[in-house]
């Protein structure tokens, strides 16, 4: 019997079968035996909205529920760093459902969640039941705790469902992160995580976005200086479009270096 299990299927079988949350606890406890009535489950979900060209804030929320069971929920939401990805803040979600569930030392949850892409590169990283070396941190962090979890005997499930199906825990994780990318923060009253690369992403966009205009213009003038001012515009009645060092026989190379 599988600690971990990660699964992509279910979630296409919702989108065949327009399930809601009921149908999607109907099926996973058909599914998998181990996981019974009752059972601790985290819907998560994460929101990136722009706010002004190349600018975005960042939300995630969890919200805990219980497996075939209505009742009244629980939740937790919090800004993310606005330079991270959505991948990013998707996976710090998924990783703050990790952390409560083991605050509360369950034996047994399941974390439902609308990132395919990032449930993707875990099962990709948990291939044979070991994890193995990923270039996002955020994917190798939520590796760490599964295998932690595994280790100490406990049974997880994370599984991939599809966003706006009409699933009450997915809408509700859905609200509470865009609500949570728009409470005023700044990184110094309260800083975020941000992965390495998406730092290294975000850094370079600046870079382009602070220099990109003024090398562009650079190159549209770029050589005009010498056509303008060196050329001999006529010699006679005829008009030599040609620098004047032309003759010299400077190399093209060393034109370009003086430019």
């Amino acid at each position: 019997m599988r600690a971990v299990t990660i699964d992509t299927k279910i979630g296409r079988e919702i989108l065949l079968a327009q399930g809601g949350e009921n149908w999607l606890y109907d099926k996973v406890m058909d599914k998998y035996p181990r996981f019974t009535k009752g059972c601790p489950v985290y819907f998560t979900d994460g929101s990136r909205i722009e706010i002004e060209n190349n600018s975005f804030i960042n939300g995630y929320a969890v919200v805990k529920k219980h497996l075939g069971q209505r009742g009244r929920s629980e939740h937790r939401a919090d800004r993310a760093d606005g330079r991270a990805a959505i991948a990013s803040v998707e996976a710090e979600a998924i990783t703050e459902a990790i952390k409560w569930s083991r605050e509360r030392e369950e034996n047994q949850f399941i974390i439902f969640t609308d990132s395919e892409a990032i449930l993707r590169g875990v099962k990709k990283g948990w291939s044979g039941d070991n994890p193995s070396p990923t270039s996002n941190a955020w994917i190798s962090c939520i590796l760490e705790n599964l295998t932690d979890l595994k280790n100490s005997g406990k049974k997880i499930a994370l599984i991939w469902i599809p966003a706006h199906k009409g699933i009450a825990g997915n809408k509700e994780a859905d609200k509470l992160a865009k609500e949570a990318a728009g409470i005023q923060d700044t990184l110094n009253q309260n800083p975020k995580k941000i992965a390495p690369e998406d730092l290294i992403r975000t850094s370079r966009i600046q870079i382009w976005n602070n220099w990109g205009s003024h090398l562009r213009e650079i190159g549209n003038q770029k050589g005009n200086y010498y056509f303008v001012n060196f050329c001999d515009r006529e010699k006679g009645k005829r008009k030599i479009n040609k620098v004047w060092f032309e003759s010299k026989g400077v190399m093209s190379r060393k034109m370009e270096e003086f430019s």
